[in-house]
């Protein structure tokens, strides 16, 4: 069996086991180790679902998201309820640092910018608010800060080889 076959199937099981998407159908297209998935679901969380199950198949390279969000008209919500959502979501989070993300709504597309500490943070950050209704994607801009310490202070907890 080729190396995309094998790909192929592998993905088409995790999508079948993924909760989210028991009743939505993917699409899935392999070449050369690079993923395409197409197809509708009726939430960001859903797409999103879909995307990491696929990221969790070995040899996958590259996922290329074609998946569009079609919100139930019970979900569209006005982008001011979304925000107002999203800031909540991010506070309610202790280890999120919301004084310094911020979230932008528009036709329900989030951008959100900002600095995090630490790279956990900016990924509970995106699944604080990927449940929330009425999201159709979410754009990633923040930046994780570097402290000018950092580095010198991982070295003094790192094993001995690493010290001077």
């Amino acid at each position: 069996m080729r190396a995309d076959d094998k790909i192929l199937k592998y993905i088409r099981e995790e999508l079948k086991w993924e909760p989210l998407l028991h009743d939505l159908c993917i699409a899935v297209a392999v070449k050369n180790g690079i993923v395409t998935l197409s197809g509708k679901t009726s939430g960001y969380r859903a797409r999103r679902a879909a995307t990491q199950a696929a990221g969790r198949v070995k040899g996958v390279k590259i996922i290329v998201d074609k998946i569009e969000v079609c919100l139930p008209v019970y979900d569209c919500l006005d982008d001011r309820i979304i925000n107002i959502e999203i800031t909540n979501a991010l506070h309610w989070h202790g280890i999120v640092p919301s004084d310094k993300i911020t979230a932008t709504v528009k036709h329900g597309i989030v951008t959100l910018t900002g600095e995090a500490d630490e790279p956990y943070q900016l990924e509970t950050a995106i699944n604080a608010i990927s449940h929330l209704r009425g999201i159709k994607d979410i754009i990633n801009h923040i930046t994780i800060q570097q402290h000018p310490d950092a580095l010198h202070r991982h070295r003094e907890q790192a094993p001995g080889e690493y010290h001077n």
